[in-house]
C-alpha cells in the first residue's frame, strides 16, 4: 500500500520544502526525495517533543488542581492513562 504525504504548497503553487501541513494537497510518500524525508523526520521529532512537554505541564496543573479527582480518578496517573482520551 502506497503512503501518502500532504505538502505545503508556496504562494506560487509549488511544494514548500520540509512541511507537511493537514490543508495541503496529498502526495505519494514514494516521490519525495531521502532529503526531505530526513527534514521531515526532523521536523516531526521536534513536533513530537514541544507536543509531549506541553502533555506534561497540563498534567501537573491537573494534579496541583485536582480536576483528576473531580473526573473519579483516584490518582493523577489513572487520568493520564485512561481519563483523558
Amino acid at each position: 500500500m502506497d503512503e501518502w504525504l500532504c505538502e505545503k504548497i508556496g504562494s506560487g503553487g509549488e511544494p514548500a520544502r520540509g512541511f507537511v501541513h493537514a490543508d495541503a494537497a496529498p502526495r505519494l510518500l514514494a516521490e519525495v526525495s531521502n532529503e526531505d524525508i530526513l527534514l521531515d523526520v526532523k521536523s516531526f521529532v521536534g513536533t513530537e517533543r514541544r507536543s509531549l512537554a506541553r502533555v506534561i505541564v497540563y498534567l501537573v496543573e491537573i494534579e496541583e488542581r485536582r480536576i483528576h479527582l473531580e473526573l473519579a480518578c483516584s490518582r493523577c496517573s489513572t487520568f493520564a492513562r485512561e481519563g483523558s482520551a
